[in-house]
Order: structure tokens, then sequence, then C-alpha cells
């Protein structure tokens, strides 16, 4: 159990504000699903986007108000006193779901211009992340055909979401504000 991936990005993304960022359009698929799962079942506010058009508002975020909290000489301040600084606030986090190249019939991965460009784009932005000290989790399947990665990805986002909602006490099959909704139609 100390080794199950979805356990593991719960962990991580537990006392987090996620940023979902997708690196492409089947990745944006398994994102969405992601933000879905984590406001539905999780109950956890997200912001998800895809590359290139949510680069910008990804990256205003990490350096906003909810930025990870560093002491003067980088890193965390360990010695903030919640009674005297106020509460911590919970910090943004980036949860970047990425796609593998699927090789082509003769076994070699072939990439579009386009794919390059995502890729280098996704790179670029998983390196701004870390150097600004905000945590990153990456979701990245196994290269297959492209039903089996997504089906990779939002299983593992499904197990994750659910994991973390049980570890909050809260059912991740109902929740209560919905039951709610529902009886004002």
């Amino acid at each position: 159990s100390f080794v199950s991936p979805a356990k593991i990005l719960a962990l991580g993304i537990g006392t987090s504000l996620p940023l979902v960022l997708a690196d492409g359009p089947l990745s944006g698929v398994a994102a969405r699903r992601a933000a879905t799962m984590l406001s539905r079942s999780a109950r956890i506010p997200v912001m998800v986007g895809e590359l290139p058009d949510a680069a910008a508002q990804v990256l205003a975020c990490i350096d906003g108000p909810y930025a990870a909290a560093t002491a003067p000489q980088g890193g965390r301040d360990i010695f903030a006193d919640p009674f005297l600084d106020g509460p911590v606030r919970p910090e943004v986090s980036v949860l970047m779901v990425r796609d593998a190249m699927t090789p082509d019939a003769g076994g070699s991965a072939q990439v579009s211009p386009e794919d390059a460009a995502r890729i280098n784009l996704a790179h670029g932005v998983a390196d701004l992340v870390t150097a600004r000290g905000t945590r990153l989790h990456e979701l990245t399947p196994a290269p297959g055909p492209d039903l089996v990665r997504l089906a990779e990805l939002i299983a593992l986002i499904d197990f994750a979401t659910t994991y973390l909602a049980l570890g909050y006490g809260l059912d991740p099959a109902s929740a209560p504000a919905v039951v709610d909704l529902r009886a004002l139609r």
C-alpha cells in the first residue's frame, strides 16, 4: 500500500490547491476528469487547463498569494508560528497530465512539429513550476493505443481522488450540496 501511485498522488495533492494542466488533447480529457473528480469526490476547488492556452493562467497562479511560502533563504519556513503569523494558507500545486508518445508500426516514435512544440512547452512549464518551489506532480501513461492511455490516466485519477476523499473522512459517492441542488429542481 505504500507504493500505490494513486495513494502517493492523493498524499501529494491533498493539502494543496491543485492546478491541473494537460499537455495535449488526450491528456486534456483526463485533466478535465481530474478536476471533476477532485471537486465532486474530494470537494477540493481546482483549476484546469490545457497547453498551450492555459500556460499563462497556471504560471500566473504560481506567483500569486497561494504560491509556495518560502523562507528568506529559500525553502519552507519551518519556524513559522500559526498563532503569531496567522494560519498557513494552502499552497497551489501543479498536477501535469502528460501524454506518452506512441510508437508507430516500425517501433519508432514519430514526432510531428506540433507534438514537439507541445512536449517542449510542457517541459518548460514543468521547469518553471519547480524553479518557483511549487510542488509538481506528473502523470504519464505507458505507451499504447489512445484508449488504453486515457483509461490508465483516468483510473489513476479516480483512485487518487477516492483515496483523498476517504482520507478527509468524506463519502466520495455523495456530496450533500449536490443532493440539495437536486432537491431544488
